[in-house]
């Protein structure tokens, strides 16, 4: 099983600190909200990307038929 692109992101950003994590929780938080952030996008870039081609490829459709449409009540 394949670990979803939230995860990933999340280790990617923590792997980055090494050994490092501020000693203060303040700073401790911050570092992982950016990686939880890290996460969100890398899941929104799973889901909306296809969706956005999907609807892009309805639209040209759309655009085909209303041009297809025109032209044929033109030659009536």
């Amino acid at each position: 099983m394949t670990q979803r692109p939230g995860y990933t992101a999340t280790y990617d950003v923590i792997d980055k600190l090494d050994d490092y994590l501020p000693p203060d929780p303040a700073h401790r938080n911050a570092i992982i909200w950016r990686a939880v952030q890290a996460a969100l996008d890398a899941e929104d870039r799973e889901v909306v990307n296809p969706l956005r081609a999907d609807l892009d490829s309805a639209e040209r459709d759309a655009r085909r038929l209303a041009d297809e449409v025109k032209r044929l009540k033109g030659e009536q």
